[in-house]
């Protein structure tokens, strides 16, 4: 009887520790595609091609920019992996530069872009290319460009109340004409990413107003009323955040990001919750992260359930959890990469699949890794 109860226990700790080691995952990644300069903002345009914003160190011809110079570079990407075109935009001495892009109805490209000297605006201008990547219109902008984000085919800007202290919300056309604010005290301190495209309206991901420490969601509607608000359970000695999210194709909102202890601002775990289509809580959940993840990056649906996606090893290797449709948990996978580092990473849905774009560091440059995932081989 002794040697049968060590034989289960022994089977037991190996269950319990098979729950929770992840898999090594080598087929996961089809095939990559790297380009120079740290990227972001994917759009997928109208005839299947990806448009990536970029800023490099890098001119034109290749050449190496002086030490604090950087350009912006604005790359259509066929799913081939072949350059359609690509395009550089100078900069100012000792300058950073950032540009958004939106795709009209036409196919063209309208974009806004910066240059910033530490941290500090120096010029702001917005330009018109074409479906082929010409530049057909430049023109300088105001100093105090609001944070331009595109959501929908519209600008999404952020700027400061003065009466409230706060962020109010702007939704405009590409013309730079109002659509309708919304205030920060209606919805959530947005903290990570810009706002996610429903159906019905935009998800608004970050923390509660009132309680900095809560995680919290709202949508809003196209024509900018408050649909429904809703915050997560306050755990007291927890600090949690959203940082990303998606609407499934049933309607559930499932947000994803870290918590941490309010005080000392460690022991990091993945955060996630499910919500009903009307705002409310269907599960709540908290999950321990391998080696130094802080917290859920991105998520992505599947026909299983979810895929929530994380850095580990200072960003040398990535990291899925696997939820079903109730957020229980159903397996982790890893993936290596040896040669190169990542700052971020997020999913990007192109071609009729998912890819995951990491942005980091090769040979000591900023560099962007696509990699096309083999979905099915995570399950």
């Amino acid at each position: 009887m002794r040697k049968w109860r060590k034989t289960l226990g022994v089977l037991a700790l190996f269950l319990a520790l098979a729950m929770v080691i992840p898999a090594y995952s080598e087929d996961v990644v089809k095939r990559e595609i790297y380009l120079e300069g740290a990227c972001y903002d994917p759009l997928v345009l109208q005839n299947g091609n990806l448009l990536l914003p970029c800023s490099t160190k890098k001119g034109p011809e290749g050449n190496l920019l002086d030490e604090w110079d950087y350009m912006a570079r604005v790359v259509s990407l066929a799913p081939d992996g072949t350059i359609v075109w690509d395009r550089h935009f100078g900069s100012l001495p000792g300058a950073t530069v950032y540009c958004r892009f939106i795709e009209l109805e036409s196919g063209d490209l309208v974009g806004w872009a910066h240059h910033s000297e530490q941290q500090v605006m120096r010029e702001v201008w917005k330009t018109t290319l074409s479906p082929e990547g010409e530049e057909m219109d430049r023109a300088l902008q105001p100093i105090d460009w609001p944070n331009v984000r595109v959501v929908q085919g519209r600008y999404w800007n952020t700027e400061l109340n003065p009466s409230t202290g706060g962020l109010d919300y702007f939704f405009e056309t590409p013309q730079g004409e109002a659509l309708w604010s919304v205030s920060v005290a209606q919805t959530v301190q947005m903290i990570m990413k810009p706002p996610v495209a429903a159906r019905e309206g935009l998800l608004l991901l970050g923390r509660d107003v009132e309680r900095d420490h809560v995680a919290s969601v709202a949508k809003v509607s196209y024509g900018g009323k408050l649909i429904w608000r809703v915050s997560m359970q306050d755990r007291d000695d927890r600090s949690c955040l959203f940082r990303a999210g998606i609407e499934a194709r049933d309607g559930t909102v499932v947000a994803v990001g870290g918590s941490m202890t309010a005080q000392t601002y460690m022991d990091n775990k993945g955060y996630a919750a499910g919500i009903s289509k009307d705002g409310q809580i269907r599960w709540e959940m908290e999950f321990d992260l391998e080696g130094d993840g802080y917290a859920f990056e991105d998520v992505v649906e599947v026909s299983q359930g979810y895929c929530l996606l994380y850095t580990a090893e200072y960003g040398q290797k990535f990291n899925f959890l696997l939820l079903d449709k109730t957020g229980r948990e159903r397996g982790r996978r890893e993936y290596s990469i040896t040669n190169m580092d990542f700052f971020s990473i997020e999913f990007v849905e192109w071609d009729g699949g998912v890819w995951i774009m990491a942005e980091g560091e090769r040979d000591g440059l900023d560099g962007t890794l696509l990699m096309q995932l083999d979905m099915d081989s995570l399950w």
